[in-house]
């Protein structure tokens, strides 16, 4: 099964999948080696969401535990409770103890998987008096950063207690002092330069507990791998059939019988010098046909098989700059 990393959060999770946003951006970074899946609900504070992750998360899904899960909430939790979104504020003791029980379900749930939090972003309160969601007839911001600010400390407090990385996406976003135009598009959800930052710190937190492209397999094997066997194997027939000589104008049957045969009887130096010429110049330092020709020479002659032919020589010349 491909490992899976699950991203958990209100809306600016939800969005993530949007052209360009962190979530989508995510799942091709790790494209072909894991699985990227989006479980964002817009609207949602911790409470709503503890409520509901034995739903968001069912036990029957099968595949091993998952690689990792973020856990984005707070921009809702923070909400103040005498303002029109009064409904989905939570007080700033039980954010912390939702964040660390959500932590523990998912634990408890899947042992080995990493759970990274993510602090609410900062806010603009200028263009949220601007842009309100619904009608607004006090004229004052729904949110405050110095709200956020303080429910940023709380989930960076859950993170600690529970042994957790967290991202403090509200610190390091005002460290650009132009910081609300460049990484938010309404004063709260993210604009495409914000979400690059999101999407940068999850891949640095994930990168330091070893989940990367470099460490993960890929589900299927890639072009390049493919072409490497073929190009393996080929090379193989011509230190028995080189190009141009009698030897190579052996039949089809006999070769594919040293096709299928040849991993049992080459000497484990000339298996090397194989895989080195299969990956290319860089891992060969074979950069001309003339190269070529002398490496295949050489391993003929480890192997006591008589000299090239000249036109064989010339023929792996030919092939060598046709194609590289």
């Amino acid at each position: 099964m491909v490992p899976k990393i699950y991203l958990f959060g209100d809306s600016i999770t939800e969005q993530s999948f949007q052209n360009g946003y962190w979530g989508a951006a995510l799942a091709n970074h790790f494209v072909g080696k894991a699985d990227v899946v989006v479980r964002g609900f817009s609207g949602y504070n911790t409470r709503w969401a503890l409520k509901e992750i034995d739903r968001v998360f069912p036990e029957a899904e099968h595949g091993g535990d998952p690689l990792a899960v973020t856990v984005f909430f707070g921009a809702n939790d923070a909400c103040l409770p005498d303002r029109y979104a009064f409904f989905q504020h939570v007080p700033l003791p039980e954010y912390k103890q939702n964040l660390t029980a959500i932590f523990a379900f998912i634990k408890k749930r899947w042992p080995s998987t990493l759970v990274v939090f993510i602090t609410p972003p900062p806010i603009d309160e200028e263009a949220r008096i601007l842009k309100p969601y619904v009608d607004n007839p006090s004229g004052l911001p729904e949110r405050t950063n110095e709200a956020a600010g303080l429910y940023a400390e709380q989930c960076l407090a859950a993170a600690a207690e529970c042994g957790a990385p967290a991202i403090d996406i509200w610190k390091k976003m005002q460290e650009n002092p132009s910081w609300e135009k460049e990484f938010l598009n309404d004063g709260l959800h993210l604009s495409e330069k914000g979400n690059k930052i999101v999407l940068d710190s999850v891949i640095e937190k994930l990168g330091e507990a070893n989940i990367n492209i470099d460490t993960l397999k890929p589900q299927l094997p890639t072009f390049d791998d493919i072409m490497e066997f073929v190009f393996f194997r080929w090379i193989e027939s011509q230190l028995v059939f080189p190009l141009g000589s009698q030897e190579g104008k052996c039949d089809v049957i006999s070769l594919k019988c040293l096709l299928r045969s040849s991993a049992l009887f080459w000497p484990p130096p000339i298996v090397v010098a194989l895989k080195n010429l299969a990956k290319g110049p860089d891992a060969s330092n074979v950069h001309s046909g003339e190269l070529f020709a002398v490496a295949i020479a050489s391993m003929r002659d480890s192997l006591g098989l008589p000299d090239l032919h000249s036109s064989a020589s010339l023929g792996f010349s030919l092939f060598f700059d046709e194609v590289s």
